[in-house]
């Protein structure tokens, strides 16, 4: 007999609910609820062989500051139809969305190199930006990349205890869903 863990319903809505980012990036801005906390997935809903043939490992700083190869492998759930690229939370969704697409860069924020050690996020909150110049070292305009093969679902959390809420979905989706740009060094 299986052991089935129920999971939240937030959960399940943020693997499902999934919406385009070219949808909702109009005009420089990002055409969402602003002042929304909330727990947030980006995910890869392009042309899949993108991705396959992107750059899929880096080093990270390991125990002792020693670097360390990571892969990035397709180790999502298979009941999950998008890759899952990075889970995070807010207390401002408007504003994280765009802090993560640098919608006022239209080139490469990062310079190109063949280098697999990552380069530092321009800000702490542009992980997603970060992310994908650095899988596809080759691409001179990255924001068109995500604009048109990345969406983004989010569900928002209110009240009292939204704190403790978002933090703890956050730290399970990312345990779930496994997503490639929350790979981080180790403290």
């Amino acid at each position: 007999m299986k052991n089935h863990i129920l999971l939240p319903d937030e959960i399940i809505r943020l693997s499902k609910e999934i919406i385009p980012l070219r949808e909702i990036y109009v005009s420089h801005t990002v055409r969402i609820p602003d002042k929304s906390s909330a727990v947030y997935c980006f995910w890869w809903m392009g042309d899949k062989s993108i991705i396959e043939n992107a750059r899929r490992s880096t080093k990270v700083k390991g125990p002792k500051e020693k670097l360390v190869t990571i892969e990035y492998k397709f180790w999502h759930p298979k009941e999950l139809s998008n890759i899952p690229l990075y889970v995070g939370k807010t207390t401002n969704l408007r504003n994280r969305i765009s802090q993560h697409i640098l919608l006022k860069e239209e080139t490469r924020v990062y310079e190109t190199t063949q280098e697999i050690v990552k380069p530092k996020p321009k800000t702490t909150s542009c992980q997603l930006r970060t992310g994908i110049e650095f899988i596809l070292p080759n691409e001179d305009y990255p924001k068109e990349i995500i604009l048109n093969n990345v969406c983004v679902s989010y569900v928002t959390i209110e009240g009292i205890d939204s704190i403790s809420k978002r933090f703890y979905l956050e730290d399970l989706s990312i345990g779930l869903f496994k997503p490639w740009f929350n790979l981080d060094s180790e403290r």
